[in-house]
């Protein structure tokens, strides 16, 4: 690091993120949701964790 340079101008680059958050209606119209579920690198994957939680959470 030199003279000038401060430790806030280190930090690493910021990475694109997505959040997974599940909704479900069921049948008579009442909603739920789940509340952030996780943070994840792509896209797909953070809409096969949702789809994931909420098969394994109409399972129980």
């Amino acid at each position: 690091m030199n003279r000038n340079e401060t430790r806030a101008e280190r930090r690493l680059p910021e990475r694109e993120m997505y959040t997974a958050m599940l909704a479900v209606r069921t049948p008579s119209g009442a909603q739920s949701c789940s509340g952030i579920l996780g943070e994840f690198p792509s896209a797909i994957g953070a809409v096969r964790y949702a789809l994931a939680y909420g098969m394994a959470t109409i399972d129980c």
